[in-house]
């Protein structure tokens, strides 16, 4: 059986419990801590009824996006170098130690800006 420390168990239900705190029935105009100090004993407890058949629901979907194949197909741009140092250049704000991944990106911008520029997109 796998071991797990409690704080760690701990701070994944409070992140959980965060990410889905509007499907709880927090409003959004609320804050959190407030919205759930405020709710009775039995109103807590049924939160958590809910908040793990949640987390069943999460865990089965991943389960199941396990079993989905995934295609990503890659397309190589013959780029000019001085075009890939600027698409380096805008990049590097967002990603590091990855030039592909730079390039990449870069290259996803540029053409975006591009696009909506031109009116097309």
């Amino acid at each position: 059986m796998k071991e797990i420390a409690l704080e760690s168990l701990m701070a994944d239900t409070i992140l959980f419990f965060c990410e889905h705190a509007v499907e709880l029935g927090c409003p959004m105009n609320q804050k959190l801590d407030i919205w759930f100090r405020n709710r009775t004993d039995e109103e807590r407890e049924d939160l958590m009824d809910r908040l793990l058949e949640i987390q069943e629901q999460v865990s089965k979907e991943n389960e199941e996006q396990e079993d989905k194949e995934i295609v990503m197909r890659e397309i190589t741009l013959n780029l000019d170098p001085e075009i890939i140092q600027e698409l380096l250049h805008v990049a590097r704000s967002e990603i590091v130690n990855d030039e592909q991944a730079l390039i990449n990106y870069g290259a996803n911008l540029v053409l975006k800006e591009y696009l909506g520029k031109e009116g097309v997109g």
